[in-house]
């Protein structure tokens, strides 16, 4: 029986969530650009976090022709609204706001909550110049995760 993508987000913990969103930025599978959300330049396909992070669990490496969001859930054979909530919850905590991703999304789909354990506040909105210093207080924030 195959997993479906759905299914494989569903059985994410808050940890791995986050963890993954810090693997969609460090080792993006498509060209990595914060200021877009799935578009194509030059033939070159560029996407940020969320887009990285779908890649990773389904498998699929968008190109030019299902790089469009209108694509995405047809690409990993997940429903739209669902598709376009993980995207949005991705995006919200690669962000820094761990409230929209927990109140605004993953609770409308059922993903895993992060747990709050004081210093978010201070995670960093994630760019194009991104450090290493910023991906390291989200796994931080991952790691605290498992000790609730």
């Amino acid at each position: 029986m195959t997993i479906t993508f759905e299914q494989k987000v569903l059985a994410m913990t808050a940890k791995e969530v986050i963890l993954l969103m810090v693997s969609a930025v460090e080792n993006p599978v498509i060209k990595l650009d914060f200021d877009t959300f799935g578009e194509v330049y030059d033939d070159v396909c560029y996407g940020c976090a969320a887009t990285n992070a779908v890649c990773k669990i389904s498998g699929v490496v968008f190109d030019k022709t299902n790089i469009e969001d209108w694509h995405h859930a047809e690409a990993v054979n997940a429903p739209e609204r669902f598709i376009s909530h993980f995207e949005l919850a991705i995006d919200s905590l690669s962000s820094g706001d761990v409230d929209a991703y927990n109140n605004l999304y993953a609770k409308q789909i059922g993903m895993a909550k992060i747990t709050r354990v004081g210093f978010e506040e201070d995670l960093p909105r994630l760019g194009n110049d991104f450090t290493k210093a910023q991906l390291k207080v989200y796994k931080r924030l991952a790691a605290f995760q498992e000790k609730k």
